[in-house]
């Protein structure tokens, strides 16, 4: 999980230093504490136990992969701390101390499925040529794989970096002179690119920052209060606004795999209401 995983934890420190820089959060400065979990599920949950009781951490942002997020999340209850989780998946899940800026089922496999069968009933495509619409591979994973041979498949996330929009083009700036100026051990700075739960990430942090700043505190509770009566961050990937049932509710987009590793764009749904639990027909 190296390749993804090191990348949200650039982005982070990237959010963290662009916000400091503008002053912090209720006058104080983040102070990141980074732990690796190595893809060790019972090591996940003793990382977050130290963030939470040792580090005495305001808020956590990570997790990848699901059973990580299952092995943290009874910590997370346990000592009321808060988890921002920024990657797609299963749904079928809701708890009180994560909020889930990651794609719901709703937001990613369902419009992609519903894409692809139009596709089929309008071109008339059998299984032995219809393309893949993948919910995993993301700008970030081609990097390690032979793009060449995914030519004309498909992705579905809620942000790619092809969106021609000055906030992404701003981000995507931004982002890349922190990584030329960066000097943290490990940040590699060559051929970097952004992709749908690095911005979830980098989402996440400014969608804290402005609960905090409307709670006025970073006790958690009041932070939660925040996050389910709703904010909006205008982001990269377009407008997020925080719901009740700890997701968010933003645009999601279809988009074709090109030879350069990048998507061009061919379908986008605004304002897609986040649902964790799928029951019927949305």
């Amino acid at each position: 999980m190296a390749i993804s995983e090191t990348s949200l934890r650039d982005v982070l420190l990237f959010t963290f230093d662009e916000i400091n820089e503008n002053g912090g959060i209720l006058g104080k400065q983040i102070e990141p504490v980074v732990v690796d979990g190595a893809s060790d599920w019972p090591l996940f949950a003793e990382k977050a136990e130290q963030l939470l009781a040792k580090d005495k951490v305001a808020s956590v942002f990570g997790c990848w992969t699901s059973v990580s997020r299952k092995s943290v999340l009874p910590v997370f209850e346990k000592y009321n701390g808060l988890l921002f989780y920024p990657v797609q998946y299963e749904g079928e899940e809701l708890s009180h101390n994560i909020f889930y800026t990651a794609e719901a089922v709703n937001q990613q496999a369902t419009p992609a499925v519903d894409f692809l069968l139009k596709e089929i009933d309008a071109s008339g495509l059998s299984s032995d040529d219809c393309p893949i619409v993948s919910f995993s591979l993301s700008e970030d994973e081609f990097r390690s794989l032979p793009t060449q041979d995914l030519v004309g498949h498909l992705g579905c996330w809620t942000y790619f970096m092809s969106i021609d929009t000055p906030a992404n083009k701003s981000f995507q700036k931004k982002f890349q002179r922190w990584l030329s100026g960066s000097n943290i051990t490990g940040v590699v700075k060559e051929d970097r690119v952004t992709c749908s739960p690095m911005v979830l990430s980098y989402n996440g942090v400014y969608i804290w920052k402005a609960v905090v700043e409307k709670a006025g505190t970073f006790e958690t509770e009041a932070v939660i209060k925040a996050l389910e009566d709703g904010v909006i961050f205008d982001g990269p990937g377009g407008r997020v606004i925080s719901q009740r049932n700890h997701h968010l509710t933003k645009n999601v987009y279809i988009g074709e795999i090109l030879e350069d590793g990048q998507f061009s764009i061919l379908e986008e749904f605004n304002n897609v209401y986040g649902e964790p639990f799928l029951k019927g027909k949305f």
